[in-house]
């Protein structure tokens, strides 16, 4: 948990909001090397589907990515005046999007703090965990999925929907996507203002990372991490 804390306490402060009614459940392995640990999350049934197609509000789509869909966190402060940030959650080995900023608590802190948040999947491999192919350091599969092609699609997607500050677009990746945030630093270092990796490291190659302009990188390691 202090790698966690250390590197939430450099993005910003870390507000876990948790209601009464919720339960406690394990967080799935992902791939840093910690026990599953019991976390509090919301566990309310969504109201039963009734058929009834939602009124065109006009509003922005929330949903991104194609058939790897992502739903994206707007915060309520927005009204598409002022540009805001925009944070893309990147899960470990075996876990995903929802499990990561569950972990993370990075759904409260996204309204707190006002930034839009993103926290895909990756694809699934043989023995059913989700991954992210990133470099050869980590979980680099040669001409399996292009992650990298896609995240900067996404991205770009979420930019033509709503304002974003294009110096403020931030990948925050733990374990395996800490290798993917060092990825796309790389391969799209026009798009990322900085990258915070958890537990990944970039290219062991390094002549493969070759960006066009410099991105910030903060880069966390526990001292107790034997992985």
């Amino acid at each position: 948990m202090l790698v966690a804390r250390t590197m939430l306490l450099a993005g910003s402060l870390l507000a876990c909001a948790c209601s009464d009614d919720s339960q406690a459940v394990a967080v799935p392995d992902t791939g840093s090397g910690s026990p599953d640990r019991a976390i509090t999350v919301d566990t309310h049934a969504k109201p039963a589907d009734t058929g009834a197609k939602p009124a065109d509000t006009g509003a922005p789509k929330t949903v991104f990515g194609g058939t790897r869909k992502v739903t994206l966190k707007v915060p309520s402060s927005y009204d598409g005046g002022k540009a805001l940030p925009l944070v893309i959650l990147l899960h470990g080995y075996g876990a995903n999007g929802f499990w990561q900023t569950t972990y993370f608590g990075y759904g409260p802190l996204s309204q707190k703090e006002g930034f839009f948040l993103a926290s895909p999947d990756g694809t699934t491999d043989t023995s059913g965990k989700k991954y992210w192919n990133a470099t050869d350091a980590c979980c680099a599969f040669g001409k399996g999925p292009d992650d990298s092609t896609y995240l900067s699609k996404l991205i770009s997607e979420i930019k033509a929907s709503y304002k974003v500050d294009p110096r403020r677009v931030f990948l925050i990746g733990h374990s395996n996507g800490g290798f993917m945030s060092y990825r796309m630093a790389c391969d799209h270092a026009d798009q990322i203002a900085a990258i915070v990796s958890m537990a990944g490291a970039t290219w062991l190659t390094t002549s493969k990372c070759k960006p066009t302009q410099k991105v910030s990188v903060l880069q966390v390691h526990g001292d107790l991490d034997a992985t």
